[in-house]
Order: C-alpha cells, then sequence, then structure tokens
C-alpha cells in the first residue's frame, strides 16, 4: 500500500513535467517487482483458520498446500467434514461411488459407528499421476486403532468440480506402510495395489 501511495504521489506531482530519466524508471520498476514477490501467501493454518476446521485435521509436517487454492480448501473441508460426521458436506465432495458407499453406510448406521470416535486426522498429499491432479492420504485415529485411506483429487480443470475418488486399499495397509513422510506412503501404497 505504501509503494502504492507513494507511486501515486510520484505520478500527481510530476504532472506536466518531462519524462523521468531512464535509471528512475528503472529504478521504480524493479521496487514494484519486489513489492509483487513479498506479497504474503496464505497459508494451510490460514485457510484451515479463515474455514473453521475442526481441530482433530493435522497436515502432515513438511507438506505446502497446492499451488491451487481450491483444491487445499476442498482437501481440508472433505476430511473436516469426516471429523465431523457430515455426510451432507462430504457426499458433493465425492465421486458418484463413492457417494453410494457413503449413503449405503449411512442407512446402515455404519456411518455413524465409523466416525462417532475419530480423535485425529493426519492429512498429506503429494502430485498425482495427471497433470493438476493430487493423491491425498488420510490417516485416522479412530478410538486406539488406526485406519487410512488414499484419494485421488481431480484437477478441476475446464471448471469441473473438484472431486476425490476413493483409490483400492491393500490389505492391512495401515501396518505395512513405513516412514512418515507422506510421498514414501503413497508410493508403497500404490506399489502395493500393483502388486
Amino acid at each position: 500500500i505504501a509503494l502504492l501511495f507513494s507511486a501515486l504521489s510520484c505520478a500527481i506531482i510530476s504532472c506536466g513535467k518531462t519524462e523521468a530519466p531512464k535509471e528512475q524508471v528503472d529504478a521504480t520498476e524493479s521496487q514494484q517487482v519486489a513489492a509483487v514477490q513479498e506479497a504474503p501467501t496464505e497459508t494451510l493454518n490460514d485457510i484451515m483458520k479463515r474455514l473453521g476446521i475442526d481441530k482433530r485435521i493435522r497436515v502432515e509436517d513438511g507438506d505446502k498446500a497446492p499451488n491451487n487454492v481450491k483444491q487445499a480448501e476442498i482437501i481440508i473441508m472433505f476430511f473436516d467434514a469426516m471429523a465431523r460426521a457430515n455426510a451432507e458436506k462430504l457426499s458433493p465432495l465425492m465421486s458418484p461411488a463413492d457417494q453410494r458407499v457413503l449413503a449405503d453406510m449411512q442407512k446402515s448406521g455404519q456411518w455413524k459407528s465409523a466416525t462417532k470416535n475419530i480423535t485425529r486426522i493426519n492429512v498429506g498429499w503429494t502430485a498425482g499421476a495427471e497433470p493438476g491432479t493430487l493423491l491425498v492420504l488420510g490417516f485416522f485415529m479412530v478410538a486406539d486403532d488406526f485406519a487410512a485411506q488414499l484419494w485421488s483429487l481431480s484437477s478441476g480443470e475446464d471448471n469441473k468440480p473438484l472431486i476425490l475418488t476413493a483409490l483400492p486399499s491393500p490389505p492391512k495397509i495401515v501396518e505395512k506402510l513405513e516412514g512418515n513422510k507422506t510421498e514414501a506412503r503413497i508410493q508403497q501404497w500404490l506399489k502395493r495395489n500393483k502388486d
């Protein structure tokens, strides 16, 4: 704002004068470029606070927000809806096949029992196979037990909705994943799906 005000002041003062020397113009342009580069970006914590995300949702250390802010919002809103057992908010963020599974879980009462004791959800992601897509890993602590699910997040290209699709879960996957880095865990998951 200060830079904008000083630029505006310079413009008002210089009205009616001849052009500024080239060195002065170059210096002003480089100051404007520096100001643009220093503009703060919204952090994941800022996004989570802005959206009122449940404190049980934790983003894996080292995972930066996706370049696409809408993808970051969808991911954390998705897991927030799970933590709060809010199927109405969760369903539109899912693929049609996953929406049907969720509806069946609601009818049978499995949804309520699966979500009532969630104490924490650790979320991490990495780039997907297709441009602009993400692979999103959710680790759930439910009472004293762990569960995990890998999801693919669409790119939202051509104004299509951002949708998460559950990927197949190998048997006992939680016991087989090693390390604490999201990308390594996701690669292990994908490799086990190929085997």
